[in-house]
């Protein structure tokens, strides 16, 4: 009878409720900007490209994000590390102020994932090559290992590196192979056109592994004395808030010099862009090297790093922009 009045005390899921827990503010950084430098870094190689495959690109990491800030949240709730004692924000923290059915926010963030996975094998498809779909599916397999099984990634201090290279290096990298596949149709199904400079995209892509993996690093630092309870081994928690803080300014200062190098490097005629455009990111740049990183400043650090991602890796996306005019 217990159990039976707490399935009726449910609330339903409501499109709001699936529009927070899809968390929209997240999407500029991590989604929005890495498919629109894929889209651009694709343009200056020369490779053929499609708006319309471009929208689809960008739906998939849309909603492969969505997939991952919904299934994190549910895989939070269920451990009880989201309470209403340490969720300040009742748009973040849906579960617990809600009190939607669990089941079907999992539901939610398979659909999510499934809307992804869609969208991207159509844009396979227009590539010709098969090279793209294995990349969507390691980082689908990411995805699901980031909050779910027996030692999810988010338990260990692995989720910073995790996030980065799934977001910030393979949606991007997926977005460039197909455009170049379908600029090289001969490559072949499991062939890769060798025309891509695999030195240069990395580098490129070094400043949007570290500016996502330093969103997930924003959070870790500030939610390490409720992730300790639970049993959660992230990054911060092993190095202790003093040591981290440390590694977390020194990293905001490379991704600067990252960013800045592959903007003078590789689009040299674009680098003022780059230069304009981390002006206005001063702003955000001081609140990281100052931010102590705990809970009672979360929103305000969560937000700098969002603004963060905003102006230093569109800093890079600028000066590839420039650079074709």
């Amino acid at each position: 009878m217990a159990a039976s009045a707490q399935t009726t005390s449910y609330e339903s899921l409501t499109p709001l409720m699936c529009v927070r827990l899809a968390a929209p503010h997240t999407w500029p950084g991590p989604s929005v900007l890495t498919t629109a430098f894929g889209g651009v870094y694709a343009i200056a190689c020369g490779y053929d490209f499609s708006p319309l495959i471009w929208c689809l690109l960008l739906a998939v990491a849309v909603f492969a994000q969505s997939a991952v800030n919904t299934l994190n949240d549910w895989a939070d709730y269920r451990a009880g590390t989201d309470t209403v004692e340490n969720s300040d924000d009742p748009t973040d923290a849906v579960l617990v102020y809600n009190n939607p059915n669990p089941r079907s926010v999992l539901a939610l963030g398979l659909a999510y994932m499934l809307v992804a996975l869609v969208c991207g094998i159509i844009c396979v498809v227009w590539s010709g090559s098969a090279i793209p779909l294995i990349i969507g599916a390691i980082g689908a397999l990411f995805i699901v290992c980031y909050s779910s099984g027996k030692l999810p990634i988010s338990y260990l201090p692995l989720g910073e590196l995790a996030s980065g290279i799934v977001m910030g290096a393979l949606i991007p990298a997926a977005d460039i192979c197909i455009f170049a596949a379908h600029t090289y149709p001969d490559a072949g199904l499991f062939g890769m056109p060798w025309a891509i400079d695999w030195l240069r995209l990395v580098s490129c892509l070094a400043p949007f592994v570290i500016g996502i993996g330093m969103v997930m690093a924003s959070q870790n630092n500030c939610d390490i004395e409720r992730d300790i309870p639970v049993g959660r081994k992230t990054l911060p928690v092993v190095l202790g808030r003093a040591r981290s803080v440390i590694v977390y300014r020194a990293f905001v200062v490379l991704w600067i010099a990252i960013v800045l190098h592959c903007a003078f490097w590789y689009f040299n005629v674009g680098f003022w862009a780059a230069c304009v455009t981390l002006v206005f990111g001063i702003g955000a740049m001081r609140a990281l090297l100052i931010t102590p990183l705990t809970h009672e400043v979360r929103g305000p650090s969560m937000g700098a790093i969002m603004k963060a991602n905003l102006f230093f890796n569109g800093a890079l996306v600028m000066a590839a922009l420039v650079s074709l005019i």
